[in-house]
């Protein structure tokens, strides 16, 4: 199995980075919504529930596609198979759990509410 030590600290950088942004993106759009007049106030919930569900369905993804590059990992020829396994699944990872945030403030934008980008708190944890 190759050496993927060295890989790890730019993932987990790359990783704390989006999650940051993703932070810093929810508070200043939610502050900035709940400062203008909102355009579908009365849809509300139906957000809130859809972007509860895209968060579930964007962690499942982003945590399958983490476990499958862990399997494939094992069975990587060479340290170059495994740099690009770990960048494209690592791609495809974040991409999946930041959806819900990016649609969460779209989704802020449009109806107002301060707590429709709660679904996305679990991309934190």
């Amino acid at each position: 199995m190759p050496d993927v030590s060295t890989m790890a600290r730019p993932l987990r950088l790359i990783w704390a980075a989006v999650c940051v942004g993703g932070g810093m993106m929810m508070v200043v759009l939610g502050g900035l919504a709940a400062s203008q007049p909102p355009a579908l106030p009365e849809h509300a919930e139906t957000f809130f529930y859809s972007l509860a569900l895209l968060s579930a369905v964007g962690l499942a993804v982003a945590f399958w596609t983490i476990r499958r590059m862990e399997e494939r990992l094992a069975v990587a020829g060479s340290d170059a198979e495994a740099q690009a396994l770990v960048r494209t699944s690592g791609i495809v990872a974040l991409a999946a759990a930041e959806v819900p945030t990016l649609a969460a403030a779209v989704a802020t934008f449009l109806t107002g509410d301060v707590l429709t980008p709660a679904p996305g708190v679990p991309l934190f944890l």
